[in-house]
């Protein structure tokens, strides 16, 4: 969820359905578990560990 950084090629990366990680970062910022910030022009997020499940680190 960092800013510029490209969904579709992180899923790829990860060897993810790319329906997927987009599934789970929309589930994340609806839940409040991460906040859309703003970098710039661009829309980011800041990323977020939750200790009850395993992390999922996107780079």
């Amino acid at each position: 969820m960092a800013p510029g950084a490209n969904v579709s090629a992180i899923a790829r990366q990860a060897g993810l359905a790319t329906s997927q990680l987009f599934g789970w970062r929309r589930k994340a910022i609806k839940s409040g578990a991460v906040t859309p910030q703003r970098d710039a022009d661009r829309l980011g997020f800041v990323g977020v560990t939750h200790p009850a499940s395993s992390t999922v680190e996107i780079c």
